[in-house]
């Protein structure tokens, strides 16, 4: 059994470094689609991970002196 309960509209927080990336984290809302409810909102169940999408994330790569934006998904949990 898991030792948190998450539910939806909790906000998922990214680490700063992505293997040749260093980003500056944004967190994302994560929407819960679970029968159960906690304070009238939905639970999260597996699954639900890939609902997070956060957009116009800055990083930086010692490849390139500009950085750029890119999109951060969620696609499974490890």
């Amino acid at each position: 059994m898991s030792d948190y309960v998450i539910i939806d509209g909790d906000m998922a927080v990214f680490m700063p470094s992505f293997a040749l990336a260093t980003i500056v984290p944004v967190p994302g809302p994560i929407t819960g689609s679970g029968q159960p409810t906690a304070t009238g909102k939905p639970l999260c169940i597996e699954g639900d991970e890939s609902s997070v999408e956060v957009q116009g994330v800055v990083y930086m790569t010692p490849q390139y002196s500009i950085p750029g934006t890119g999109t951060l998904k969620i696609d499974a949990l490890g």
